[in-house]
């Protein structure tokens, strides 16, 4: 797969908004660590179409790689977990993934690039 400037610019996007959440949390009082215990803290993409789908899953995927690598080489207690859906280009459809997000307990979703 070839990467352009819109690919790069969107993994950096990634990266720093999950480095923002490591660094600066979320406005929610973490719970309490027990021992060597890890924090997973889990990100909805969304991709806007099927056909941009997989191009959304693969930068998400290096961002991923990238920042639990950090967080490890760091000793930081943290670690990340993209879960990936497709809104079918309809707007609807990305409605129904937010909420289904929120009630599977992800508190931040990334994605949503729509076009005209």
């Amino acid at each position: 797969m070839r990467l352009n400037v819109k690919s790069v610019a969107y993994a950096s996007l990634v990266s720093i908004i999950v480095i923002g959440l490591v660094l600066l949390g979320t406005g929610t009082p973490p719970p309490e660590l027990q021992g060597d215990e890890t924090r997973v803290i889990r990100i909805g993409v969304m991709s806007p179409t099927n056909s941009s789908h997989s191009q959304y899953v693969f930068l998400a995927e290096l961002a991923r790689e990238e920042i639990n690598d950090h967080c490890e080489s760091a000793d930081l207690d943290y670690r990340f977990e993209f879960v990936y859906s497709c809104a079918d280009s309809h707007a609807t459809e990305a409605i129904r993934l937010t909420e289904w997000y929120n009630e599977s307990g992800i508190d931040l979703v990334i994605g949503y690039a729509w076009g005209f």
